[in-house]
C-alpha cells in the first residue's frame, strides 16, 4: 500500500535498504580493517545487500568512474581520476618474501633483510597496469638502494607472487598483512629500512554519490 511504499522510500533514502557494490584489491582484502569495516556495516545495515568484487587497482578506478561500484579498498593509486576521491585509512610496512632455505636466512632467528641484499635476486611483482602505484614505489626504493631490480615475472595478484616464491622462482615484496597468507615454503622477513617502502590502504569512492547506502558505508569506514 501507499504507506508501505512511503516507508520503503524513506528507508532507502536513509541508506537502510538497497544494494552496495564494493571493490577490493587482493592485498587490501587481506588487511583485517577491510573485513571488519564490511562486517560493521552489515551489523548496522543488515538489510542492505553487499556485493564484493575482487579487482586490480586499475579496474577499480575504471568501475568507480563508470558508477559500477560505489566504494573500494585499494593500496596506492598512481593517478588521481576526476570524480574519484581517495582517503588514506592506514599505512603498514612492506615485508620481503623469500623461499625456505634461501642464503639470506642462514643463522637468522628473526629474519631481517635489506633491499640492497636483494640486488641480484629475481623479482616477482604484480603487473604494472594492475597495481601501478606499488610497482613504481618498489622500483624507486630499489634504485635508492643502488640497483635496478631484475623483474623475472609479473603476476596478476600478490597471492600468485607468493606461490611462485614458494616454488623457488624468485622473491617478492608485499604489505605486512599478507603474512596472514601462510604459504608453506616461504619466509616473511622485515625490511631493514622499512621507512623507504610502505603500503598504504585507501578507501576510494565517487565524489558524486547517488546511493544513500554507499554514503552511509563511506561515513562508517571514515569513523
Amino acid at each position: 500500500n501507499l504507506q508501505q511504499s512511503v516507508e520503503k522510500a524513506s528507508r532507502i533514502a536513509r541508506g537502510e535498504l538497497g544494494t552496495i557494490s564494493i571493490g577490493l584489491t587482493s592485498s587490501a582484502a587481506f588487511h583485517p580493517f577491510t573485513t571488519e569495516a564490511i562486517r560493521a556495516f552489515r551489523t548496522v545495515c543488515p538489510e542492505v545487500a553487499v556485493e564484493l568484487a575482487e579487482l586490480n587497482a586499475a579496474e577499480i578506478i575504471e568501475r568507480l568512474a563508470a558508477g559500477q561500484i560505489q566504494a573500494a579498498f585499494l593500496r596506492k593509486p598512481l593517478d588521481a581520476r576526476a570524480g574519484v576521491a581517495f582517503d588514506l585509512l592506514l599505512d603498514e610496512p612492506m615485508v620481503v618474501v623469500l623461499p625456505v632455505g634461501h642464503s639470506l636466512l642462514k643463522g637468522k632467528k628473526r629474519p631481517q633483510v635489506s633491499l640492497k641484499a636483494l640486488a641480484h635476486e629475481d623479482f616477482i611483482l604484480v603487473r604494472r597496469p594492475g597495481a601501478p602505484g606499488m610497482y613504481a614505489d618498489i622500483l624507486a626504493a630499489c634504485r635508492q638502494a643502488g640497483f635496478v631490480p631484475r623483474i623475472a615475472r609479473e603476476v596478476p595478484r600478490m597471492v600468485s607472487g607468493i606461490n611462485l616464491v614458494a616454488a623457488g622462482l624468485g622473491v617478492t615484496l608485499v604489505p605486512a598483512s599478507m603474512q596472514r597468507y601462510d604459504q608453506v615454503g616461504t619466509v616473511y622477513c622485515t625490511l631493514a629500512d622499512p621507512s623507504k617502502l610502505s603500503a598504504p590502504l585507501h578507501l576510494a569512492y565517487p565524489t558524486a554519490l547517488h546511493n544513500s547506502a554507499a554514503t552511509r558505508f563511506i561515513q562508517l569506514v571514515k569513523e
